[in-house]
């Protein structure tokens, strides 16, 4: 990782603040196969879903989930600026619960019982310990998906869980049955292989906390810039040339779903009376996410010698009404983390990038998701000091469980086809470090300038003394 791009993109941010001081898969049987199954008991109920021997989980029967709320005993923590102490605590919405977060800390979370809980989107509830969980899937139960295909549990390398149905083209079900260096991973929406692509690059568009992507589809209107953007093809394999292919077209489906997040954003910005820049910066930025999404598809198309573009993109319940504390909390997540690493993945792959062609337009993305992730941090810089008094413990809390997040992921060696690197393609071990530095040496610092200037105001005394001591002890 270059420790020049890192400091780079630090004093960028802390610029745009004012806050400066003058691979294969293993061998193995074909098909998705699940030995063993057997169904997960909670409390003594049959939850509906069941584990396979391979390692996953899938879904039998669609069953309520059992409801441990509300419990005696009470939450607790290290911050000293609790969220709530119990289940009774919580009462903005039905089944409550005060449980520690993926950020150790605790906090209100709101769940489910059974699937029509979770609104009239593609979700399921998915049972857990306290209560269950909304989370995106395109079956409810194993019949939705034919033959011996099964509804099956599937987590990406950063973490994000869904359901899906099993394809007869899945290469892989969990990690284990791929070789080191890679994982086993959707590629454009279409099925699981073991590929070295990881959290492309882009501003995710986050749906009840879901990233939501389009499906890939044969078009030819989002290629039209393959016949200016060709890359060398020399030297490179067939399996060489459809995992490039692959990976710029997952990026493409990215880039494409970041255009609807900017969009969202803009309504955001208008609805709470932003200034004028900031609502032109979010439309700038809106179109050069459609450009980005036309280079990867061009790419893309290049590489496979195939036309492929996004199809439609579903976008039910995106504008969903949102509280001040949760749309910061949203741009947190999609911007200020997201964005931010997005835009020193693109430096980086641009710097080791061999191909002329790929580095020029990685130097040009890279550029350009610099200024959207400056925006993202001066939206939350105007939040905090303008219009309804906003608790800042949301910026701190999401930064600390993505901080979490990436210190559990694995630190395998990486096994980065020097190849790979050529075209713009990064192994999973660099991506996961590449991950955990931008949000140690750049999102953490920024926040805590960001933060310590915002106590420092008399505006800050609206929120109420002793909060910011208490998120100061939260960036462990």
């Amino acid at each position: 990782m270059s420790t020049r791009i890192l400091r780079y993109h630090h004093h960028l941010l802390l610029g745009a603040l004012g806050l400066l001081a003058v691979g294969a898969c293993s061998s193995g049987p074909p098909g998705v196969p699940c030995s063993d199954s057997s169904p997960v008991i909670i409390e003594g109920q049959d939850s509906g879903f069941a584990t396979c021997g391979e390692g996953y989980v899938h879904r039998p029967a669609s069953r309520a989930c059992p409801l441990l709320i509300p419990r005696d005993t009470a939450c607790t923590d290290d911050s000293g600026a609790q969220a709530c102490t119990t289940d009774s605590d919580c009462t903005e919405r039905p089944r409550g619960h005060c449980s520690v977060g993926r950020d150790g800390l605790c906090g209100c979370q709101y769940g489910c019982e059974k699937d029509t809980d979770c609104g009239d989107r593609n979700i399921i509830c998915v049972c857990g310990d306290v209560a269950g969980e909304c989370v995106a899937s395109n079956c409810i139960t194993d019949t939705d998906c034919g033959g011996d295909l099964l509804c099956s549990e599937h987590r990406d390398s950063c973490g994000q869980l869904t359901f899906r149905c099993q394809s007869p083209d899945d290469q892989c079900q969990t990690a284990a049955d791929c070789s080191s260096g890679t994982e086993c991973l959707m590629v454009a929406d279409e099925a699981l292989v073991c590929s070295e692509v990881i959290c492309a690059i882009g501003r995710p568009f986050l749906v009840h906390d879901v990233s939501v992507l389009a499906p890939s589809a044969t078009r030819v209107d989002w290629t039209t810039l393959a016949d200016d953007l060709q890359p060398s093809l020399e030297g490179l394999s067939s399996d060489q040339r459809r995992q490039l292919a692959d990976h710029y077209t997952t990026i493409g489906l990215m880039e494409h779903a970041s255009v609807a997040a900017f969009a969202r954003f803009t309504l955001q910005l208008l609805a709470q009376g932003a200034p004028a820049d900031l609502v032109e910066q979010s439309g700038q930025a809106m179109s050069d996410e459609i450009e980005h999404a036309r280079i990867a598809f061009a790419l893309a198309t290049a590489y496979g010698a195939e036309p492929v573009g996004p199809a439609a993109l579903d976008t039910r319940g995106a504008l969903d009404d949102l509280s001040p504390e949760e749309i910061l909390r949203m741009v947190v997540l999609e911007g200020c983390i997201g964005v931010t690493v997005a835009a020193v993945e693109a430096a980086e792959v641009a710097a080791e990038a061999v191909d002329p062609v790929v580095a020029a337009v990685l130097e040009r993305i890279a550029h350009d998701e610099a200024r959207h992730a400056a925006l993202a941090w001066r939206y939350v810089a105007w939040r905090l000091s303008h219009g309804e008094a906003i608790d800042p413990t949301c910026l701190t809390s999401s930064i600390a469980a993505a901080r979490l997040d990436a210190a559990r992921s694995a630190a395998d060696a990486d096994t980065d086809p020097d190849r790979g690197r050529e075209h713009g393609l990064l192994g999973p071990a660099r991506r996961r470090q590449l991950r955990r530095d931008v949000l140690e040496q750049i999102v953490t610092p920024c926040a805590q300038r960001l933060l310590a200037r915002h106590a420092a105001s008399p505006r800050a005394e609206l929120i109420g003394a002793g909060t910011s001591s208490g998120a100061d002890r939260r960036w462990s």
